[in-house]
């Protein structure tokens, strides 16, 4: 089967955000697709990248507040009370 024509239009889906092993996997294929042949100023590439980037920001800020100690009851009153109806932003 001949490649696609140089002209054809890039997929303009929106790239799935990593959450499973499998999607994560298609992702980094995906940007390692795209990386070489084509400019880092790609707004897929770039996307793809964030979802990789931040993906591996929240594994790692969810492993530090799991070793932090369970709050106390006064602190989910505290807590509660700041996001509470009308508090606020």
């Amino acid at each position: 089967m001949p490649p696609p024509p140089d002209n054809a239009a890039p997929n303009q889906a929106a790239p799935a955000t990593p959450g499973t092993a499998a999607v994560r996997e298609i992702v980094r294929a995906r940007l390692a697709a795209m990386a070489a042949p084509r400019n880092s100023d790609d707004a897929e590439l770039a996307a793809l990248r964030a979802a990789l980037r931040d993906e591996r920001l929240m594994r790692h800020v969810i492993a530090i507040v799991e070793r932090w100690p369970a709050l106390t009851a006064e602190q989910r009153e505290v807590i509660a009370a700041l996001l509470g109806p009308g508090a606020a932003v």
